[in-house]
């Protein structure tokens, strides 16, 4: 059964394409205050029978200038872009790419957030793969210890 697919909440101008279904569903969440960021990158969200997909645009980022997380059903990307100008004096036409720290949260959700999950950032784009093949874990009751009184 495929998890209710994507409902984004961005501006209020970015809505085309988009249905909102019943269900859980994947959102952006607020950023916390200690992670403060300055641009969020392009992601997109999509899903197949078997897992859900989240690419991020991560062009000119390093792997260890990346950090992610998974925290109270948060799924936390964070990170930076470290500028590399000329040190000469510059007369700039255009500047459209953003530097400094990112950072995205993504609401996980909870039917989902403790399967298998990795990561892999090739060529600018980082992909997140979360499988929908939740294994039933069984916990082991432990034997009765019996306390000491000395």
């Amino acid at each position: 059964m495929p998890v209710q697919l994507i409902h984004i909440v961005r501006e209020m101008t970015d809505t085309g394409g988009r249905t909102q279904l019943g269900g859980p569903s994947f959102c952006y969440a607020e950023m916390e205050s200690s992670e403060a960021a300055f641009w969020e990158p392009d992601t997109d969200i999509f899903e197949s029978e078997d897992e859900v997909c989240i690419r991020m645009d991560l062009g000119g980022i390093k792997r260890e200038e990346v950090s992610i997380r998974l925290k109270n059903g948060k799924l936390c990307i964070f990170g930076v872009r470290k500028e590399n100008r000329p040190d000469a004096h510059l007369h700039f036409h255009q500047l459209e790419l953003s530097y400094g720290p990112f950072g995205k949260i993504i609401s996980i959700p909870a039917d989902i957030e403790h399967n298998d999950i990795t990561a892999h950032l090739n060529e600018g784009l980082l992909e997140i793969i979360i499988s929908k093949k939740g294994k039933i874990v069984e916990i082991p009751i432990a034997e009765e210890i019996v306390a000491k009184v000395s």
